[in-house]
C-alpha cells in the first residue's frame, strides 16, 4: 500500500480498450514519485492485470488495483457523484494528501513545462467551467487536497441536497439550471462548499495566505491546468476536448502540443439533464 503524500486515481467499474494505454501514459508523464492508483470492479481487475506492460508496475508496486464495493456501478452522472461524495473513497486513500483525479476522457500532455506538483498549493483546481453551464473547475482531470475533501463530508452530505434540489424543483420559478448544476454535480459541490469555506474563514479573520487557508486558483490559472470548455494553448491536460471544443477553437492544434488526446475515450457517462456528463 502506498505511503506518497499524493496518488493519480482512475475510477472504472468497467474495462475500456483505451485504459491501459492511457494510465501507462498518465504513470509516465507523472514519474516514480507518483503511485497510480486504479479503482475498478472485480470482474475488470483481471483484464487490467493481463497486460505485460502494466503488470511490471503492478509487481513493482508504484501502479495499483483496488476492488470497488460490488454494489458501486457507473449507470449515468449522478451514480459518478454519490460515489465521489462518499467517505469510502477519500478515506482508502490515506495518507495521500494531493489527489490527481483522472477519467478514461482526460489526458495529461508530455509537452507541457508545468507538472501536477505545480499546483500543490490550491485545494481544487481542474478545468475552468464556462459560464452557462456551472461554476468553478470540471473534475474528470482535477487536483484535490483529500483533508480540505474530508471537512466537507464531516459537514455536508450530498445526499440530502438531492433531496432539497427536488424540492425546489417542483416550485414554479425555483432554481435556474445553473444553480441546479451547482449543487448536483459533485465538482461544483464541492467547489461551492470551498467558497463557503472561505467566506466563513474571511468573517472568522483568516487571511488566503495563512497556512491551511481555503486557497482555489482564480480561472486563468486553473485553464493552464486543464481545458475542457474554455481553451489555452499550453495546458497541462486536457478533459473532454473532442466534446466541447472543436479544432479551429483551439489556439494552438491539440495534434501539435498534446497528441496524446487521441488516447481520450469518447464515451461518456450518460446524463439526460441539461448540463454536463461526468
Amino acid at each position: 500500500m502506498s505511503r506518497a503524500n499524493k496518488a493519480a486515481v482512475i475510477i472504472e467499474t468497467r474495462f475500456r480498450s483505451n485504459l491501459i494505454p492511457l494510465i501507462l501514459h498518465f504513470k509516465t508523464v507523472l514519474g516514480p514519485s507518483w503511485p497510480v492508483l486504479i479503482y475498478t470492479s472485480a470482474e475488470s481487475a483481471s483484464r487490467f492485470a493481463a497486460s505485460a506492460s502494466l503488470n511490471r508496475y503492478l509487481h513493482a508496486g508504484s501502479i495499483e488495483i483496488r476492488i470497488l464495493p460490488p454494489d458501486v456501478l457507473f449507470t449515468n452522472s449522478d451514480s459518478v457523484n454519490a460515489f465521489m461524495t462518499q467517505k469510502w473513497l477519500w478515506e482508502s486513500l490515506t495518507p495521500a494528501e494531493h489527489i490527481l483525479v483522472f477519467q478514461s476522457d482526460s489526458m495529461i500532455c508530455g509537452n507541457a513545462a508545468r507538472s501536477v506538483d505545480d499546483y500543490f498549493d490550491f485545494d481544487l483546481v481542474g478545468a475552468p467551467i464556462a459560464t452557462g453551464l456551472g461554476q468553478g473547475y470540471n473534475g474528470g482531470l482535477s487536483l484535490r487536497k483529500r483533508s480540505t475533501i474530508m471537512r466537507i463530508l464531516n459537514a455536508n452530505n450530498w445526499q440530502e441536497a438531492q433531496l432539497e434540489l427536488s424540492k425546489e424543483s417542483q416550485v414554479e420559478n425555483g432554481a435556474s439550471q445553473v444553480e441546479k448544476n451547482v449543487n448536483r454535480f459533485e465538482d461544483q459541490w464541492y467547489y461551492q462548499r470551498m467558497i463557503e469555506l472561505q467566506a466563513q474563514e474571511k468573517a472568522d479573520g483568516v487571511q488566503l495566505d495563512d497556512e491551511g487557508a481555503i486557497n482555489l486558483p482564480s480561472m486563468e490559472i486553473a485553464r493552464t491546468f486543464s481545458v475542457e470548455t474554455i481553451d489555452y494553448p499550453h495546458p497541462l491536460g486536457v478533459h473532454q476536448v473532442h466534446r466541447w471544443l472543436k479544432k479551429e477553437q483551439h489556439t494552438v492544434s491539440l495534434d501539435e502540443w498534446c497528441p496524446e488526446y487521441k488516447l481520450c475515450s469518447t464515451e461518456h457517462v450518460d446524463d439526460t439533464s441539461a448540463g454536463k456528463s461526468a
